[in-house]
C-alpha cells in the first residue's frame, strides 16, 4: 500500500541543491496529486548595539524572499504551489511549518558539508531529520560537469 502524499514541504535558500530537490518534488507531486509548499527562512541577523545585541526584524529580506518564491514555478502545471517565509532558525521553523502543515514528507537539498564546516555551520539537514515527524527526502547538490567530460 502507498502512502499518500497531500502535501510535500520544500525549504529552499535557492542553491543548486534546492533547485534539484525541488524538481524532485515536482516529480512526486505530479504523480500523487499533491500540493508543494515552498519555504524560505530568513535568519536573525544580531547587531550589536550600546545596550547589547539586537536582531532587527528584517522587513527588507522577507519581502525579497517572498519575491524570489514567486519566481519558482513547477514545470507540470498539474502540481500547485504555496508559498511562505519564515523568520527564525532554520531546524526550528522547517519543524514548526512542517508540522503546523500536516506535511506528509519534506524534499530538501543539502550541501554535503562534512568536517570542519559541518562543526562550524552545522547541519540544517542533519537537525530536520531529527525533529520532524514525517519522512525527508534529501537530495545533494548537482555535480558539476566541465564540457569537456560530457557525454
Amino acid at each position: 500500500m502507498l502512502m499518500p502524499i497531500r502535501t510535500i514541504l520544500h525549504p529552499t535558500d535557492f542553491s543548486p541543491s534546492s533547485e534539484a530537490a525541488f524538481a524532485f518534488a515536482c516529480s512526486l507531486a505530479g504523480e500523487y496529486f499533491s500540493e508543494i509548499l515552498l519555504l524560505n527562512v530568513v535568519e536573525p541577523v544580531f547587531i550589536m548595539t550600546l545596550e547589547g545585541f539586537a536582531a532587527p526584524y528584517p522587513t527588507i529580506e522577507m519581502e525579497a524572499a517572498r519575491k524570489r518564491l514567486d519566481t519558482i514555478v513547477a514545470l507540470d502545471s498539474r502540481v500547485k504551489i504555496r508559498r511562505e517565509v519564515a523568520y527564525g532558525g532554520s531546524v526550528d521553523e522547517i519543524v514548526r511549518v512542517a508540522v503546523e502543515s500536516k506535511a506528509d514528507m519534506i524534499a530538501m537539498g543539502t550541501h554535503g558539508r562534512s568536517g570542519l564546516s559541518r562543526l562550524i555551520m552545522g547541519s540544517v539537514a542533519e537537525g530536520v531529520l531529527r525533529k520532524v515527524p514525517c519522512p525527508v527526502l534529501f537530495v545533494k547538490e548537482p555535480a558539476k560537469h566541465s564540457p569537456a567530460t560530457r557525454a
